[in-house]
């Protein structure tokens, strides 16, 4: 990837988290117990740069047979026009063993679900 640009993403702070994110993997593989890190910032405030960034610093590092594709599918939802990142559709190279997990959740489609349930009087 390239460096951080832009008035969505201080280089300092951006930089600093993915370092954050690659030391947290780094204690859960080492067994010092599961991490689940929520990115929680205002939008345009460079979420999607972090976890392009992380995820890439983590499938450069992968050894051979690589199981992830290099980066992540960078679009947008129809309907709401924000931005998904998800890893595109691939074939591990043959023999590769899937070295690490990855999830991504949108919260803002569980907060408008939990919005539309009914609740009790």
């Amino acid at each position: 990837m390239t460096a951080f640009v832009g008035a969505d993403c201080q280089q300092a702070d951006c930089q600093q988290m993915v370092e954050k994110l690659l030391g947290a993997l780094g204690e859960v593989v080492t067994g010092n117990g599961p991490r689940m890190i929520a990115l929680s910032v205002p939008s345009g405030e460079g979420k999607t740069r972090v976890v392009q960034e992380f995820y890439c610093r983590l499938a450069a590092a992968q050894t051979a047979p690589r199981y992830w594709p290099s980066a992540l599918a960078d679009e947008s939802d129809w309907k709401t026009g924000r931005k998904l990142l998800r890893v595109p559709t691939f074939s591990p190279e043959p023999k590769a063993k899937m070295p690490w997990l990855y999830w991504s959740v949108s919260c803002s489609w569980l907060f408008s679900l939990a919005r539309e349930q009914p609740r009790a009087a």
